[in-house]
């Protein structure tokens, strides 16, 4: 995502320098949630910091250290210990006290880290608020998967006098997460009056969208009013609220800054309820964190002259500016003989030319036995593949290269895929035999000592992805078949049965952060996580 914002900033401005000229001051606490993968639209999740263009745009580091919204010292020292995933003793007691239920009052919510939980909770809360049950219906159109993502759900589900946040920007005034209390309901035209804090207003319908990231075209569409039940909210939501009665759920709670950034959110002790905490919740963030808030920053300038210089893609670094405020201990830990050393290793292979330039040529593409007419895929199908909207420069290079594999280098590239496919219907048939569906082994019969997965490393990675998949998917089927029923006078049978079956796999599941700890084969998770990927 940074380096897409820094790609079309460079790219309205038609310029060479880095976000095309602007002045950028960015701001951050990377402690919080971390990115969320998109591994679908080639976004790996990774932090901003780690980004070559990061490190050349941002030499300055300021950290900020007062803290504005909470005043109680302990408190204080107790968020910023589980947003770096550590538990010292006080902070741990600190936590355990705060397990006692809240005093009645007002204006309490539950954060969940699971958006299941939040669905389940809110439903409970607005059936037991007495008045009859109003239902909106929307109209869909489009992806299912994306749909799924969307901010509101297919059916709003409302009672006068209940709790109800808004999740789409529609004035200056009304923006996302504003909460307030419903106040009527028409169903005939499709509007909820509802009351946020002395701002009385009639929300209709509005048409939620997403794009397609290739080529910019609307791929699912959801015509339904902006409102969700916010008895009680996911921790992502809340994520820069200020609130002051919040319960926690920490029950399922599976990411590093998760835990930090709920408790972060309430303002004294007196108004901080956790629930189901447990030591396993409070999880140590990746390494490379604490290194980039180690490294040294670039030290600013008097007259900030340091601020005036515009880096370019070309230029990388500007080295004369860099001397002259870095010292030499600080720009590189080699010395200058080992430094002139790695230049000549870097430059050795300068000359070998571009690897794509350097492919077999027809001569002896034509001496290789392999029958090209039967490559069974089609060039046209890999070209239908490529991107049509780059927003990074990464994609144009990737796009650049293949747009020559297939049209200078067909023959070699045809080849090659021939080869490949060859390898791999050679690798079946020694497995399963010529005949590729009757002679697959049965898994009985293998004798009781040896079983159809090795006991190394991928065996048991293939192992725990096959569980954690079977798991994963059983999951999905009951809460699915529970929120469709949540608001049926008849089924409530049915879905007391599915919430006890998504709790029992819960008890059968465990965070990624907390096998890397406790697990007595490590290795076995990089193999379970490539399979994921």
């Amino acid at each position: 995502m940074f380096n897409q914002i820094e790609f079309i900033c460079r790219n309205i401005r038609d310029s060479d320098l880095y976000f095309g000229g602007i002045q950028i001051i960015w701001s951050g606490d990377f402690f919080q949630l971390p990115p969320v993968p998109d591994l679908l639209n080639r976004d790996p999740g990774e932090f901003c910091f780690k980004s070559d263009v990061f490190k050349n745009v941002f030499r300055h580091k300021v950290v900020l250290d007062k803290v504005m919204r909470q005043d109680e010292p302990d408190f204080v020292k107790a968020i910023h210990d589980i947003s770096k995933g550590e538990l010292p003793t006080d902070t741990h007691n600190l936590l355990k006290r705060l397990q006692r239920p809240l005093p009645p009052g007002n204006d309490l919510i539950r954060l969940f880290a699971r958006n299941f939980d939040r669905e389940v909770y809110n439903a409970s809360r607005l059936l037991d608020l007495e008045g009859d049950l109003k239902s909106f219906h929307s109209l869909v159109e489009g992806d299912p998967t994306k749909l799924r993502k969307m901010s509101v759900g297919q059916y709003l589900h409302i009672k006068i006098n209940c709790s109800v946040m808004l999740v789409k920007n529609l004035s200056k005034n009304l923006v996302n997460g504003l909460q307030g209390t419903v106040q009527e309901i028409n169903t005939d035209n499709n509007t909820v009056t509802v009351n946020f804090n002395g701002l009385i207003t009639d929300i209709k319908r509005e048409m939620f969208t997403v794009y397609s990231s290739i080529d910019n075209k609307v791929v699912a569409s959801r015509l339904q009013i902006p409102l969700v039940l916010s008895y009680g909210a996911t921790i992502h939501k809340a994520q820069g609220l200020t609130l002051d009665r919040v319960e926690v759920d920490s029950s399922n709670i599976f990411k590093a800054g998760q835990l930090g950034v709920a408790v972060g959110r309430v303002r004294k002790k007196k108004g901080l309820r956790l629930i189901d905490f447990h030591t396993k919740n409070v999880i140590k963030p990746e390494k490379s964190l604490f290194e980039f808030y180690e490294l040294n920053s670039v030290p600013f300038l008097s007259d900030f002259e340091c601020c005036n210089i515009s880096y370019s893609l070309a230029t990388e670094f500007n080295l004369e500016f860099e001397e002259n405020v870095l010292s030499e201990s600080e720009l590189s830990e080699f010395t200058y003989e080992e430094i002139d050393e790695i230049e000549k290793m870097v430059h050795v292979n300068k000359n070998m030319g571009d690897l794509i330039d350097s492919v077999a040529s027809e001569d002896e593409i034509h001496n290789v036995q392999v029958n090209l007419n039967e490559c069974p895929i089609s060039l046209d199908d890999i070209r239908s593949c490529l991107p049509d909207m780059l927003v990074t420069d990464e994609q144009v290079f990737i796009n650049e290269r293949l747009n020559l594999l297939l049209e200078k280098h067909k023959l070699q590239l045809n080849l090659y895929l021939t080869t490949i496919f060859e390898n791999i219907s050679d690798i079946y048939e020694q497995v399963f035999g010529k005949n590729k569906t009757s002679n697959i082994k049965d898994s009985t019969e293998f004798s009781p000592q040896q079983s159809a997965y090795s006991n190394d490393d991928a065996g048991l990675g293939k192992l725990r992805y096959i569980a954690g998949r079977c798991i994963a998917k059983s999951k999905y089927h009951y809460m699915t078949i529970g929120k469709n029923n949540m608001y049926k006078n008849n089924k409530q049978s049915c879905v007391t049965e599915c919430f006890l079956k998504v709790k029992i796999l819960d008890y059968m599941t465990t965070t990624y952060a907390d096998l890397l700890e406790n697990s007595s084969n490590k290795e076995s998770l990089e193999e379970t996580k490539r399979k994921q990927n």
